[in-house]
């Protein structure tokens, strides 16, 4: 049976040297709900989110010219495991390429702690002692499927690792939930593409991103 969430978390309170000891399962689930929030916001406002000792929620973004003056820009939500977490488990995954024009921030406790009720200290607590239970587990050779509520799955299994992204996360993302009947399974690792027309060079500083106005949102599967 593949170690989930739910199961990490009830290992983590039978630890006699867990420092969460004084909350329940439900109030460190509740605790990862909005952890999976956190990051959810941020990457509606076109930011990241680094999680220290599991990976970091980015982009992919690059743009590509049809002629016409027309161009399509293809941006696709990625999951960038931790080097460090990769190496001691000796894991392989397809290697994502991150936009570096994206803002990336850690996980804010402070914000986290005032989200859920639960004090600054018991916030770090449980994101550490989970993601603890979840290395004991991958170097037991068990298999993962550690899903982010909302957001997607991440799964390890034969040394191999994939986050794949919920369909209806990438249709927030894009402002396409209209698009009833694009995706056929129930998570996805698809691109999200606009058609822009009418590129124009940014008047502003290289560190920020100034994208065209979209005129007809379109999926394409990325194989």
């Amino acid at each position: 049976m593949a170690a989930t969430l739910g199961s990490l978390v009830s290992e983590t309170k039978r630890n006699r040297l867990s420092l969460i000891g004084s909350l329940t399962e439900d109030a460190v689930l509740h605790v990862w709900d909005k952890v999976a929030q956190f990051v959810e916001t941020h990457m509606l406002q076109q930011k990241g989110v680094s999680i220290g000792g599991l990976g970091t929620f980015t982009f992919s973004k690059r743009k590509l010219e049809v002629g016409n003056n027309r161009a399509i820009l293809i941006q696709r939500p990625v999951f960038v495991l931790s080097e460090r977490f990769k190496q001691t488990h000796s894991l392989h995954c397809v290697k994502k390429h991150a936009s570096g024009q994206v803002p990336l921030h850690p996980l804010n406790y402070t914000q986290l702690s005032n989200m859920t009720g639960v004090r600054r200290e018991m916030v770090e607590g449980a994101v550490r002692e989970v993601l603890q239970a979840l290395s004991r587990a991958v170097a037991a050779k068990k298999s993962i499927e550690f899903d982010l509520k909302d957001i997607g799955r991440l799964t390890i299994h034969d040394g191999k690792a994939k986050l794949s992204f919920f369909r209806e996360f990438i249709y927030r993302l894009d402002g396409c939930c209209d698009m009833e009947g694009a995706f056929r399974s129930s998570s996805t690792d698809s691109s999200i593409c606009s058609i822009i027309s009418n590129p124009q060079p940014s008047s502003r500083s290289s560190s920020s991103l100034s994208l065209p106005r979209i005129v007809q949102p379109v999926v394409v599967r990325m194989l």
